[in-house]
């Protein structure tokens, strides 16, 4: 029964992990596409009048890929810290 508990537990652990990761990246390919695209339209309208506004924006897209990467990286560790005290809580008390 004991063998079978611990299977149980790593089943549950992979399963809510790849889990997590699968939404987590499709939240966050969304929202970085979403604003690639934005901050290419953008460009394209004003890079003629406004070279330097141009610059800023293709910064600040690479500062938000970066947050973005790094929220996904703090919920996924997070995620799976959770995932495995609840585990052993619940695997404990059965």
């Amino acid at each position: 029964m004991y063998k079978c508990m611990y299977i149980c537990r790593y089943i549950c652990i992979y399963i809510c992990r790849y889990i997590c990761m699968y939404i987590c990246r499709y939240i966050c390919r969304y929202i970085c596409t979403y604003m690639y695209v934005y901050t290419y339209i953008y460009t394209c309208i004003y890079m003629h009048i406004y070279m330097q506004v141009y610059m800023h924006i293709y910064a600040g897209m690479y500062i938000f890929i970066y947050i973005c990467r790094y929220i996904c990286r703090y919920i996924r560790t997070y995620m799976y810290v959770y995932t495995y005290i609840y585990t052993c809580i619940y695997m404990h008390i059965y």
